[in-house]
Protein backbone atom coordinates (compact mmCIF):
# COMPACT_ATOMS: atom_id res chain seq x y z
CA UNK A 1 0.00 0.00 0.00
CA UNK A 2 1.28 3.47 -0.92
CA UNK A 3 1.08 6.13 1.76
CA UNK A 4 1.71 9.38 1.03
CA UNK A 5 2.14 11.83 4.17
CA UNK A 6 -1.09 13.71 4.71
CA UNK A 7 -2.99 12.36 2.55
CA UNK A 8 -5.52 9.14 2.99
CA UNK A 9 -3.99 6.18 1.98
CA UNK A 10 -5.58 3.30 -0.16
CA UNK A 11 -8.90 1.34 0.95
CA UNK A 12 -7.87 -1.83 -0.99
CA UNK A 13 -4.35 -2.30 -2.54
CA UNK A 14 -3.74 -2.37 -6.89
CA UNK A 15 -4.00 -6.47 -6.48
CA UNK A 16 -7.51 -6.70 -4.48
CA UNK A 17 -8.92 -3.91 -6.59
CA UNK A 18 -7.66 -5.50 -9.28
CA UNK A 19 -9.73 -8.58 -8.10
CA UNK A 20 -12.87 -6.47 -7.12
CA UNK A 21 -13.03 -5.12 -11.00
CA UNK A 22 -12.87 -8.77 -11.97
CA UNK A 23 -16.10 -9.44 -9.99
CA UNK A 24 -17.88 -6.33 -10.97
CA UNK A 25 -17.03 -7.27 -15.13
CA UNK A 26 -18.10 -10.67 -14.82
CA UNK A 27 -21.04 -9.79 -12.73
CA UNK A 28 -22.28 -6.97 -15.41
CA UNK A 29 -21.76 -9.54 -17.92
CA UNK A 30 -23.87 -12.02 -16.46
CA UNK A 31 -26.61 -9.80 -16.12
CA UNK A 32 -26.40 -8.00 -19.30
CA UNK A 33 -24.69 -10.30 -21.78
CA UNK A 34 -27.39 -13.57 -21.86
CA UNK A 35 -26.45 -14.43 -25.35
CA UNK A 36 -22.12 -14.22 -25.20
CA UNK A 37 -22.47 -15.91 -21.40
CA UNK A 38 -19.77 -18.74 -21.23
CA UNK A 39 -19.99 -20.25 -18.14
CA UNK A 40 -16.65 -21.72 -18.98
CA UNK A 41 -14.86 -18.59 -18.63
CA UNK A 42 -15.83 -17.55 -14.81
CA UNK A 43 -12.56 -19.40 -13.59
CA UNK A 44 -11.12 -16.01 -13.15
CA UNK A 45 -14.16 -14.36 -11.45
CA UNK A 46 -13.68 -17.61 -8.62
CA UNK A 47 -10.39 -16.70 -8.32
CA UNK A 48 -10.69 -13.34 -7.70
CA UNK A 49 -13.63 -13.97 -5.26
CA UNK A 50 -11.87 -16.19 -3.13
CA UNK A 51 -9.03 -13.43 -2.94
CA UNK A 52 -11.44 -11.05 -2.28
CA UNK A 53 -12.87 -13.45 0.70
CA UNK A 54 -9.09 -14.13 1.76
CA UNK A 55 -7.76 -10.47 1.74
CA UNK A 56 -10.45 -7.86 2.26
CA UNK A 57 -10.83 -8.07 6.25
CA UNK A 58 -7.23 -7.77 6.25
CA UNK A 59 -6.62 -5.01 4.14
CA UNK A 60 -9.48 -3.34 5.38
CA UNK A 61 -7.65 -3.50 8.74
CA UNK A 62 -4.53 -2.13 7.65
CA UNK A 63 -6.51 0.78 6.37
CA UNK A 64 -8.13 1.72 9.71
CA UNK A 65 -4.94 1.03 11.75
CA UNK A 66 -3.50 3.95 9.17
CA UNK A 67 -5.96 6.37 9.62
CA UNK A 68 -6.67 5.87 13.43
CA UNK A 69 -3.75 4.63 15.08
CA UNK A 70 -3.82 3.02 18.23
Amino acid sequence: MLYLPHRRPAILSLELGKAVDETRRFRHLATHNYDGFVIFDIGPTIDAARKIAQNLRIEIAVFKDAIEPL
